[in-house]
């Protein structure tokens, strides 16, 4: 099991092998109302009205829910890992409608809302390369994050709209039990501020999402002593 998330009488939980779909109209005894099988590391998951989005950080042959682990000699065009978008309209029989590739996958995900009268939904996906040697479709460095934008009337139409680098002077450098900067583990967001912040290898962050294709670092804290994250 992985990441959870809550819609109305509905909890949606996901694992290495897809997600489950329970209905908690009943606190007490939460029952299983669906299975979708999908496999896929870690197939964290979130939801916005009828949308459901899995973050999958482990190479696929492609793209489908019956994919495989790729052959160790696999070309990198051969190889995926991204976001799938899922429409939840009747949350016990989920469709998938759309997956876009991501570079070094998606360890997890952090939904922002659109401003004024965008209706879309941003993705901002958070991944990181800690090989320290370059990776199919994950080279170094990875000093950013991915950014995918669903238009919530016709999510099929899912996009990666920006990859912002985020640590252009490369971050906080290796030393200690620090581990250099090489993208983020996990974003959370106050969108009524236009404010994220991110747990990034290294760094702590906070951003300026204004602009939500284009997210400016305003300031980091650091603590070398301690941890790397």
């Amino acid at each position: 099991n992985s990441d959870w998330a809550f819609q109305g009488k509905y909890a949606y939980g996901g694992n290495y092998n897809g997600f489950t779909v329970y209905d908690i109209s009943n606190p007490r005894e939460p029952r299983a109302a669906a299975v979708v099988v999908c496999p896929g590391a870690q197939n964290d998951v979130a939801v916005q009205g009828k949308l459901l989005f899995l973050a999958t950080d482990s190479q696929r042959s492609d793209d489908s829910c019956s994919s495989t682990a790729p052959a160790p000699t696999a070309p990198a065009e051969a190889r995926w890992e991204g976001v799938k978008v899922f429409d939840i309209s009747d949350p016990v029989n989920p469709r998938y409608v759309a997956a876009v590739k991501t570079d070094c996958g998606s360890h997890t995900l952090t939904m922002v809302p659109g401003k004024g009268g965008d209706r879309s939904v941003y993705v901002y996906v958070s991944s990181y390369n800690l090989a320290g040697v370059d990776l199919p479709n994950c080279v170094l460095p990875h000093d950013k994050i991915s950014i995918i934008k669903v238009p919530q009337n016709n999510p099929a139409a899912a996009a990666l709209v920006a990859t912002p680098v985020l640590f252009p002077d490369g971050g906080n450098p290796d030393g200690n039990n620090t581990s250099e900067t090489t993208g983020c583990h996990d974003i959370t967001v106050y969108p009524a501020k236009n404010i994220a912040a991110g747990a990034c290898m290294g760094d702590g962050a906070l951003f300026d999402i204004s602009d939500r294709t284009a997210p400016k670092v305003i300031t980091t804290v650091r603590d070398t002593e301690n941890f790397a994250f």
